[in-house]
């Protein structure tokens, strides 16, 4: 039984959750390509966010359950015990800070960093999705999320999802930033997101050695 932390304890629930696979993540970093991959396993149950858990005190056993790292931090720290199929999407940063500003240019995009600098500082025994990876890692990056989840790592199923490997959001959708992250124009670049470019850019002693234990090498924004 999981027992919420004090901001918690007055919704006076607690919930069983050792057998769900969790799925924090930080946004735009390719949830619902991941959410789908798991939910599409004949292992898994249902896809439930994590208010839905605590409003109905119940949980079938095979759910994922996920929730944003930004957006709960006490519920982070709850976890604690839960990291052995906890799986979290993983993604470039300045990439979805650049997703972040084509999509909604007027809000504030700090709470991606913050939830980055979160998974970077804590994230043993969690296992990471890096939905950005090269594609000829695709093939184990899914047969070790499948073993981490608890889940047959069926080869047909594999192939499928190593072979189509199409983030859901992300399919037929370019923008300027896009571009500029490509073209390496990094003035228009931070024009466009704002201080949250430099921000990331501070953020660097913590997030580079991060990103290249899981297997990132030389991101442009690195050496800027």
């Amino acid at each position: 039984m999981l027992k919420w932390p004090a901001s918690y304890e007055r919704l006076g629930r607690e919930v069983a959750l050792k057998d769900a696979i969790v799925v924090p993540s930080v946004n735009h970093t390719g949830t619902w390509f991941v959410l789908d991959f798991l939910a599409g396993h004949p292992g898994t149950g249902d896809v439930v966010e994590l208010p839905s858990v605590l409003a109905r005190n119940a949980l079938t056993p095979g759910s994922i359950v996920h929730f944003h790292v930004a957006g709960c931090p006490p519920l982070w720290d709850a976890y604690d015990g839960l990291r052995e199929r906890m799986v979290i999407p993983l993604r470039d940063p300045l990439a979805c800070l650049c997703t972040r500003q084509a999509r909604h240019p007027f809000l504030d995009h700090r709470y991606i960093i913050d939830g980055f600098l979160r998974i970077a500082m804590d994230h043993e025994g969690a296992q990471f999705f890096p939905v950005d990876c090269d594609p000829i890692i695709r093939w184990d990056v899914l047969r070790r999320i499948l073993a981490h989840a608890g889940l047959d790592h069926d080869d047909e199923y594999v192939e499928f999802w190593a072979r189509t490997w199409k983030p859901r959001n992300s399919i037929g959708y370019d923008t300027a930033e896009k571009g500029w992250y490509r073209d390496d124009a990094w003035d228009a670049l931070r024009e466009s997101i704002g201080p949250e470019f430099d921000l990331l850019l501070e953020s660097r002693p913590t997030l580079i050695p991060f990103l290249e234990e899981q297997g990132y090498k030389e991101l442009p924004w690195w050496t800027l």
